[in-house]
């Protein structure tokens, strides 16, 4: 029979330090706090944490997409942008520039999936929407956005498509 002396109390100390940073950056991220922990704390590897191994898209991208029917957007340098996704597990965050704004992209990889949101940075209820990607290949994305603005009521969707520059 083992008594308390036998313990190995370092070793339940570090699973127990080990279990309970999962579940405070799980719940941070689940509870959107996410954004800015995935932006400043990305070189983090969670793997022995989580125990999930993610598709990796760490990188610089090229992402290109239709413009959906926008006038706004009708020109091609206008719908291209090179955001630098900086990963976190399975959370992925992303800003590029477009037309002299900033937007930004988080989301999570989901099996073959990346699905997620985008957002004007200055203005959360500007410019925004969703998107869902299919991981072609560690090098390749393609899949669709829609997007809301506050100008109009309608509520546009096309194709994105995003092939990786460089890790």
């Amino acid at each position: 029979m083992p008594f308390i002396s036998d313990i190995n109390w370092s070793t339940v100390a570090t699973s127990a330090i080990s279990f309970a940073a999962g579940i405070v950056l799980k719940t941070i991220l689940d509870l959107r706090l996410g954004i800015a922990m995935v932006k400043y704390l990305w070189w983090i590897r969670p793997r022995w944490i989580f125990g999930e191994n993610p598709h990796a898209l760490a990188g610089t991208w090229d992402h290109i997409w239709e413009s959906g029917g926008s006038t706004e957007f009708a020109k091609e340098a206008d719908r291209h942008g090179h955001p630098t996704i900086r990963q976190l597990g399975s959370y992925c965050y992303a800003e590029f520039i477009s037309k002299g704004k900033r937007y930004y992209f988080f989301g999570r990889v989901v099996g073959q999936y990346f699905v997620g949101e985008w957002f004007d940075l200055k203005d959360r209820s500007g410019y925004y929407g969703t998107f869902e990607l299919r991981i072609v290949n560690s090098d390749q994305m393609v899949g669709k956005w829609v997007g809301h603005s506050q100008k109009t009521a309608e509520i546009r969707v096309d194709d994105s498509r995003w092939n990786r520059v460089s890790n």
